[in-house]
């Protein structure tokens, strides 16, 4: 199920005083495009509202790159939760013996 965020109105007087704030550029690497994007900081997926409080302008690259990480996971290169894995799914995990006794035989070296 997709998450729905609480939807404020957004005036083209407020998207352009957000523009002028950043100076028409990237609120991100700062590139000026004339191409640039409305990008929720905290994405609408991860309970961001959609609102002028929660909108940069973003160039295509940052926009695309950031996709629905939050700022701080997308600075740190790291995944998005939907995509991670779990520790001890992974293959190589280290499973102590005898939580499942029909597969100890499986787990030991």
């Amino acid at each position: 199920m997709l998450a729905r965020a609480a939807k404020y109105k957004v005036t083209d007087r407020d998207l352009s005083r957000l523009w002028i704030q950043h100076e028409n550029g990237c609120a991100y690497c700062g590139e000026r495009s004339a191409s640039l994007h409305q990008e929720h900081v905290v994405p609408i997926s991860r309970g961001g509202v959609d609102g002028i409080g929660n909108l940069v302008p973003s160039c295509p690259h940052c926009n695309l790159a950031k996709g629905d990480r939050t700022v701080m996971e997308w600075r740190l290169g790291k995944k998005s939760p939907r995509y991670r894995t779990r520790p001890d799914l992974q293959v190589g995990a280290h499973l102590p013996i005898g939580i499942m006794p029909q597969h100890d035989r499986c787990l030991t070296p």
